[in-house]
């Protein structure tokens, strides 16, 4: 489309005339947006909808025997039978999800609450391993944790194990109640970043006239702080269950050892175990898995919408006042220390095993076999570099591309008056009821069949990516637009500068905070996923997530701990570069 900047200048005598001008101007504005809508709701709309297509076609065909390929409900009729267990499947599923919820719930809400609205001590502490903990990768924690509870070479049960004399661990971590601790304690941080902008944004002159009518803080925090957070932590609650219900990690590592199987392991394990995959019963697995998230998802988006009853900041600009806890506040200070602690745990674990030439129980005698050999190895590591490299390539261009597209969608929805452009919208958040390991097979069988040839190469891990995080992009583009007033790029369109102009040289620049602060947040999601990538490597293309899970099986523990810990150093360093900015440029929300 020509630009008015490139247009021939007329002269004088051949300018046109005002109202021919207008039209032609009108065109223009006419024309760009709605072309950008239209090849946005296109190449997003494939992106999304190709593999879901393919997970239904796949679900409800014959994958092995003469009839392969046939159309059949076979598949569903397998799950739904005792072979299949669905049933058992799905309550597993469900008691995992609000097991976790119901350990991270009550401790991110309040350390939230005591970071945020009370005089404790050393409260900045919270904030910086919250921060911390959504940099290190989800395998590395449970790993970290095996090392710590394991039945066999647990160190705390090795340990509790000598000190009541008992025969057998005191903790059997191989189990329901093991995974929905492990899995708890790694979601709050989550649960406290998302819980700490209410507690900050909400007007508290109710908890300050409780205080000023003699009620004690623990009674103003149930009776109303509690109540007036109801609709936020009933929010976070199901944003919880819906992670929860998509974790991949804790299930694969520790359930699956431990004959304990939910829906997402079982998707993996039927395309993995197999002497051949069976795509028909993991796709009818995933529908299932996305109709379980599909209700949660719906039932967060209404109780967010409901959110605005509780409304109660105040136009006034009043910073309320910490709540004082005399003599208590020590006691709420050690409970904030309590969370990096806890973070800490098992990456200190992971670092003792980087130290040793092989894994043992900490003793006077292993310390004389620590060493640094492990660390200078991984310089020499080919699988661990390529890993590396990998997974900093894919990261790097599907953080590029996810903020660019949801950019771009996020200026159609937010402003423009196209008819048609909440289904748009709709688009970039569908890929939220995909769970990575459902994700992971849809891509599979389209990308095996398409005549695209990504499959083998790091392209298919960038279109997984893209298509899993947008979403994410989405949510900190549209709340910076909103906040950029239309006055700029008005000027600049009357200025005779085309759109692309506009939106790469005006939007982007004022919009660079937010989308500098998604870029880093899906740079260290792609870091860290596991389930789409272990469906999806080949030889050559595997990430860092997929060798540490590789190691692992392998039994290569000191090479494993070493290579984590550079990993979560790495991407400690990001994530708090990620705190600054979000501190400095009020990106919490966003995040």
């Amino acid at each position: 489309m020509t630009d008015l900047v490139t247009a021939p200048e007329a002269t004088r005598d051949e300018a046109p005339a005002p109202d021919e001008g207008r039209r032609r101007r009108t065109r223009i504005e006419w024309r760009t947006p709605n072309a950008l809508f239209v090849v946005l709701l296109v190449v997003l709309g494939a992106l999304v909808a190709i593999p879901f297509v393919y997970l239904v076609r796949s679900a409800f065909q014959v994958d092995i025997g003469p009839n392969e390929g046939a159309a059949t409900t076979q598949n569903f009729a397998d799950i739904v039978s005792g072979t299949g267990d669905l049933w058992h499947l799905a309550l597993n599923s469900v008691i995992f999800a609000l097991g976790s919820a119901l350990v991270s719930m009550p401790i991110g809400t309040v350390l939230a609450w005591i970071a945020e609205r009370t005089d404790t001590p050393l409260r900045s502490f919270a904030y910086v391993s919250a921060y911390a903990g959504l940099a290190v990768p989800g395998v590395i924690t449970v790993i970290g944790w095996i090392l710590l509870l394991g039945p066999q070479n647990g160190i705390l049960n090795v340990w509790l194990e000598q000190l009541f004399g008992t025969s057998s661990p005191p903790f059997d971590l191989f189990s329901m109640p093991g995974m929905i601790l492990v899995h708890g304690l790694q979601s709050v941080p989550v649960v406290f970043l998302l819980m700490v902008g209410p507690f900050r944004s909400n007007d508290a002159s109710m908890q300050e006239a409780a205080a000023m009518s003699g009620a004690n803080p623990l009674a103003t925090f149930f009776r109303i702080t509690a109540r007036l957070s109801k609709p936020t932590v009933l929010a976070v609650l199901l944003l919880n269950v819906v992670t929860s219900l998509e974790s991949f990690e804790t299930p694969a590592l520790i359930g699956i050892p431990g004959g304990v199987k939910v829906l997402t392991t079982q998707v993996y394990l039927n395309i993995s175990s197999a002497l051949r995959p069976r795509y028909g019963l993991s796709a009818a697995y995933g529908l299932v898995l996305i109709a379980f998230v599909s209700i949660a998802l719906w039932y967060y988006t209404y109780t967010t919408r409901q959110a605005g009853k509780y409304v109660t900041v105040s136009g006034k600009g009043v910073r309320p006042r910490k709540v004082e806890l005399g003599r208590w506040r020590w006691l709420t200070a050690f409970l904030v220390i309590l969370l990096p602690i806890v973070l800490l745990l098992p990456l200190l674990v992971m670092l003792w095993a980087a130290l040793l030439p092989r894994y043992e129980i900490p003793s006077w005698s292993a310390l004389h076999s620590v060493t640094l050999d492990n660390f200078s190895n991984l310089v020499h590591n080919h699988d661990i570099y390529t890993s590396l490299l990998n997974s900093l390539e894919v990261g790097v261009t599907a953080a590029l591309a996810s903020v660019l597209l949801s950019a771009m969608a996020a200026w159609v929805v937010v402003r423009t008056s196209i008819r048609f452009r909440s289904a748009l919208e709709y688009v970039v958040t569908a890929p939220l009821v995909f769970p990575g390991v459902v994700l992971g097979v849809a891509l599979l069988q389209a990308y095996l069949d398409l005549p695209i040839p990504v499959y083998g190469t790091l392209w298919i891990l960038v279109i997984a990516f893209c298509v899993k995080y947008i979403p994410y992009g989405m949510r900190f583009s549209s709340p910076a637009l909103l906040q950029i007033g239309r006055e700029l790029e008005e000027a600049a369109s009357m200025s005779g500068a085309g759109w692309f102009r506009t939106f790469f040289k005006v939007v982007l620049p004022l919009m660079a905070a937010s989308l500098t602060g998604a870029f880093i947040y899906i740079f260290l999601l792609s870091m860290k996923e596991l389930s789409v990538a272990l469906l999806l490597y080949t030889p050559g293309t595997q990430l860092v997530s997929v060798q540490i899970y590789t190691l692992w099986t392998q039994g290569e523990i000191p090479e494993l701990a070493s290579f984590g810990v550079f990993v979560t150093v790495l991407l400690m360093l990001v994530a708090l570069a990620f705190r600054r900015l979000t501190a400095r440029f009020g990106l919490r929300q966003a995040a």
